[in-house]
């Protein structure tokens, strides 16, 4: 058997192969074009990875620093106030003895003003702080919160120009609240309260009242109120007043003040 080939069939499978050709070095082209794409943003990627880091670091060492200078300018002063008027104390204390107990008093001060400064710091650490810093715009959501599936009517009632309280503060007060509204929805019965936080140049006061049964709060804390001895540790902690005004049949009123330091006109942002 002959078999016989045109002479047009090589040019035509020159062609088809030079046409695939010419396909797979463009398939070739794309597929590394595409690889160097994906390499440059990779190596971008990581180039914003380092320099996220590098910024977390230096956001970290600058808090840390802010840190030590914050307990260099008020706890580190505070301890060698204490250990100069001790030793003032212990000097006299045989030939001038009324002088050194002062110096001792004086010492009791300066420890509870470094205590309240620690306490501070910590709480300037706390991812909540400026919740409780916020007292004027948190309470109220609260309260919201917790009278939302009851038939109790509150009225919340801010007073003067809220500023950002110490954490601490802050929270202790809202824990006050929080308490006084419980015992009202859980015990007294109440149908109506009002709250009122009060904003003076040198002090907060929270009020809470209700027009719940009452009850005789003397006997309600030597009976073991837990709640009641909650709140009078509270105030305390803050250097507060607390004070709890009920009659049974006459509902209750609680209140507590406790003063504050602020620049004058200093608002929340």
């Amino acid at each position: 058997m002959v078999i016989q080939r045109g002479q047009a069939e090589l040019p035509q499978t020159y062609e088809e192969r030079e046409r695939r050709l010419q396909e797979h070095t463009a398939e070739l082209t794309t597929s590394i074009e595409l690889e160097q794409a994906l390499a440059q943003q990779a190596a971008r990627a990581i180039q914003l990875a380092r320099l996220a880091d590098q910024s977390q670091q230096a956001a970290v060492l600058e808090e840390r620093n802010r840190i030590a200078r914050e307990i260099h300018d008020t706890l580190a002063q505070a301890f060698t106030g204490m250990l100069i008027q001790l030793g003032v104390a212990q000097r006299i204390a045989k030939r001038q003895p009324e002088e050194a107990w002062s110096l001792i008093e004086h010492v009791e001060e300066l420890a509870r003003h470094g205590l309240s400064q620690a306490r501070r710091s910590v709480w300037a650490l706390q991812p909540e702080s400026r919740e409780y810093s916020d007292l004027a715009g948190t309470l109220p959501r609260t309260i919201a919160r917790m009278t939302s599936d009851s038939s109790l009517q509150v009225e919340v009632r801010i007073h003067g120009t809220p500023c950002a309280l110490p954490a601490d503060v802050g929270m202790n007060l809202l824990r006050i609240g929080q308490e006084a509204i419980h015992n009202a929805l859980r015990h007294a019965n109440a149908r109506n309260i009002c709250v009122e936080l009060t904003f003076d140049v040198a002090q907060v006061q929270l009020c809470i009242q209700d027009d719940g049964q009452g009850f005789d709060p003397q006997r309600q804390e030597e009976g073991g109120g837990f709640g009641l001895i909650g709140m009078r540790q509270r105030a305390e902690r803050i250097g507060g007043q607390l004070t709890i005004v009920s009659q049974p049949g006459r509902g209750t009123e609680v209140a507590v003040a406790t003063k504050i330091a602020r620049a004058p006109g200093e608002e929340i942002a």
